[in-house]
């Protein structure tokens, strides 16, 4: 774990690792546990790649650069919209905020 996220609760970039796998790339947090994406090449268009998510979303065709970094604005999104929804006030359930 490190300094950033021990202080903010909020995942940083650099926790996320690459490992090359036996068809593209995949992304671990602090290079562990399952993959929060991988990057496979695309099986029609030459030299282009495509995200997918653990939950079966497939992104369009990308070069590797660009899917690679989509797919750590992918899994931070993730992460990060987990951590932060914890840490919302609760909402007034029926929409009206009582005055003080």
């Amino acid at each position: 774990m490190t300094i950033e996220e021990t202080t903010t609760g909020i995942t940083a970039r650099s926790a996320l690792t690459w490992r090359k796998t036996a068809s593209g790339h995949a992304l671990y947090l602090f290079n562990r546990g399952k993959p929060l994406a991988t990057v496979e090449p695309d099986t029609q268009h030459a030299g282009m790649w495509r995200i997918h998510m653990p939950d079966g979303w497939i992104s369009d065709i990308a070069n590797l650069s660009r899917a690679k970094d989509g797919a750590i604005l992918s899994a931070l999104s993730v992460l990060n919209h987990r951590q932060t929804a914890r840490n919302l006030p609760p909402v007034a359930q029926n929409g009206r905020e009582r005055s003080l």
